[in-house]
């Protein structure tokens, strides 16, 4: 893919292409570059296996800050793009339009949100919806061409 791609135009091309293609999960900077070095075409940054390296905690304790400003410096040493776990989305609605955003900031290629297991969220989907009609609407180009949502 062409260098000078924009991060979130290289990932669609990822997942538009009919072959399959594997992404290097992990939780830091230097794992990327591993990943990066070993060929692979893009890098998972793990929400549950960042909040464990960073603060010995499961699934559960890191804050939208805390991922972020992981998946700043996971971008700032790779050139291939990162797919990051966003998580809820962080809150409400409001708060996932903040979370998708700071990412995009962040610079990775796309943010993978999920809702919560037992008490269905729907903010996180509903958020992705009001941004992607907001940024058609606008003109603005922030919304990566690809946001994977899941329910865990």
């Amino acid at each position: 893919m062409p260098e000078r791609q924009r991060m979130t135009t290289r990932l669609k091309t990822l997942f538009q292409r009919p072959a399959l293609f594997v992404l290097a999960g992990g939780i830091n900077p230097i794992g990327a570059k591993m990943a990066e070095a070993l060929g692979y075409d893009a890098f998972y940054m793990s929400g549950g296996n960042t909040s464990a390296h960073q603060l010995g905690w499961p699934d559960s304790g890191t804050s939208m800050r805390d991922m972020v400003d992981n998946a700043r410096k996971i971008v700032l040493t790779v050139q291939i793009p990162v797919f990051a776990d966003a998580d809820t989305g962080y809150g409400d609605a409001i708060s996932t339009y903040y979370t998708v955003r700071e990412y995009i900031q962040a610079g990775i290629g796309a943010p993978t949100l999920k809702t919560r297991r037992f008490r269905r969220n729907p903010a996180p989907a509903a958020a992705v919806s009001r941004f992607r009609r907001w940024s058609e609407s606008s003109g603005r180009r922030w919304m990566p061409n690809r946001l994977s949502t899941r329910t865990s």
